[in-house]
């Protein structure tokens, strides 16, 4: 939810990941882009995590994004992700294209 610290999971090809730093940037029709840099962690081959703190989610307020995961530049996924407020138990991002707000 907003107003929280949280971690971003995520699947990616490992060959694509070098070093630690990665963007995340989500874009909305009604807002500016919002961009946040993180530090990703492996959690399991191809599997990845990231924090976003709650200076960042409190910057959420749309409930459908477009979202960009970059790293030195270079795209490593791409996708749309819609944010369920007060819609389910623990009020998460939909899981849509291996993408998972939790």
């Amino acid at each position: 939810t907003s107003n929280e610290d949280i971690t971003i999971r995520v699947r990616l090809n490992p060959s694509n990941v070098n070093g630690s730093a990665i963007t995340l940037v989500l874009d909305s029709p009604s807002r500016p882009q919002l961009s946040f840099d993180s530090v990703i962690t492996t959690i399991n081959e191809g599997y990845y995590s990231f924090p976003l703190t709650e200076s960042d989610t409190s910057q959420l307020v749309d409930n459908t994004y477009f979202y960009t995961l970059t790293q030195a530049g270079v795209t490593l996924k791409k996708g749309d992700v819609q944010f369920i407020a007060n819609g389910s138990a623990d009020n998460q991002f939909d899981y849509t294209l291996d993408f998972a707000m939790a």
